[in-house]
Formats: C-alpha cells, sequence, structure tokens
C-alpha cells in the first residue's frame, strides 16, 4: 500500500514538471535572427533589403540583422510586415535607410518601437509614408539621431505619448495625425521643417523647442516659425 501510494506520488511530480516546462516553452519569446523569418532582396550597391518571408510565423520581439550573407541590411521594403497580429516589439538597429512605406502599417499588436539606438552606422534613416499608420496601440517610440526624416502619415493613429527625437531635420503632413495620446514633442536644433498639418487631430500635444533651434517657437502654446 505503501509503495501504491509512493508511485502515484511520484507520478503527481513528474506531471507537474510537465506542466512547468510546457509553459516555459510557450511563453518565451524569440527574436527573429534569420532567413527562417526573413527574405532578403539584393539591392545595388552591395546591400539588402528584407521583408518577412511569406508563411513564416513572426515572434513576438522582432529584432531586425544587420547584415546578411557579409553584407548590410539597409532598407524595410514596402509593406514589409504590414498587417501582421502577432509582433509586440520591433528593433531596427542603425544603418538602416529606408522604412518603406506602410512597413509595419496596421500591425495591430506592436506597442515598442526603437530605431537607430542599437549599433553604430553612419547612415541616415527616412521613414517613408505610412509606415506604422495604424498601430492602434504602439505608445512607445525611440528613434536615434540617424532618424532624419519622417514622411506623412508615418505614425497616423497611434498611441504615441512623446517624442524626443535630436537628428530629426524634415517631418510631414500628418505624420503624427490623430495621436490623442500625443502629450509632448520636443522641437529638437535640426528640426527645420515641419508640415502645418503634421498634427492634425493630435489636439493634446504641447511643444517644447530647443533653444538652438533657429526656425521654431512657441507662441501662446502653438508651434510658429520665428
Amino acid at each position: 500500500m505503501k509503495r501504491r501510494f509512493l508511485s502515484v506520488l511520484l507520478i503527481l511530480i513528474i506531471s507537474m514538471f510537465g506542466l512547468i516546462s510546457c509553459n516555459v516553452v510557450k511563453d518565451k519569446v524569440y527574436e527573429a535572427t534569420g532567413a527562417e523569418y526573413f527574405e532578403f532582396i539584393e539591392r545595388e550597391g552591395d546591400t539588402y533589403a528584407i521583408k518577412a518571408k511569406e508563411g513564416a510565423t513572426l515572434p513576438q520581439k522582432l529584432k531586425l540583422p544587420t547584415e546578411y550573407n557579409g553584407k548590410p541590411v539597409v532598407e524595410v521594403k514596402e509593406s514589409a510586415f504590414k498587417n501582421n497580429t502577432t509582433i509586440t516589439e520591433v528593433i531596427i538597429p542603425a544603418g538602416y535607410e529606408i522604412i518603406g512605406a506602410e512597413a509595419f502599417a496596421y500591425c495591430t499588436k506592436l506597442s515598442v518601437l526603437t530605431i537607430g539606438q542599437q549599433g553604430v552606422s553612419t547612415r541616415k534613416t527616412t521613414i517613408k509614408a505610412s509606415a506604422f499608420e495604424g498601430c492602434s496601440v504602439l505608445a512607445s517610440v525611440t528613434l536615434g539621431e540617424c532618424v532624419e526624416v519622417i514622411n506623412s502619415y508615418a505614425f497616423y493613429e497611434t498611441m504615441i505619448t512623446s517624442l524626443n527625437a535630436r537628428g530629426l531635420k524634415k517631418i510631414g503632413y500628418c505624420s503624427f495625425g490623430s495621436c490623442a495620446s500625443l502629450k509632448t514633442f520636443r522641437v529638437c536644433a535640426s528640426l527645420v521643417e515641419i508640415d502645418e498639418g503634421a498634427f492634425e487631430g493630435s489636439d493634446n500635444v504641447v511643444f517644447e523647442v530647443a533653444e538652438s533651434n533657429k526656425v521654431y517657437t512657441v507662441v501662446d502654446g502653438k508651434l510658429t516659425k520665428k
């Protein structure tokens, strides 16, 4: 009887460890790092562009590679990850010149975005039109100094709360349009071209202008040219 009891107890313990192991595997977040998740397209100048591999199930945390076959990856293709419903975080390292039009548009679970904070490169980055449009829960956006241009509707209808990008030179029409959660936008010294409709529908934003900015100032709470 005692031996039978010990056998049952041992089976229960093994089962519990099995359940724990299953949960660990299930909850683990894998980073995308290679051809399993991406398709690489050759460009001029011995560089590559990147997009999601057809049929691939992408991980929640998507970290784009800096090179492929020993050559730099410098572009996210147009509509490359559009409409994805798995990705929650995207990390794009320094060295990417182009984030293509609608590259991550309507990725409805994407909440954290970092561009140009990892690695070192002299390449400058342009975020093309509607690149992150409709990413309805995107709240945390960190841009490195390499990001110079944000084109029209790039962050339209996102949940971004604040932005302090030190390398920006230009932002286009409705690039931060209908961002109801946007509370603070810092106009850095290098930012010299802001479309009049860049913040259309973002009624809660407060502008802070760097003293060394030669083009813009704030008058009665409104961003105006000097």
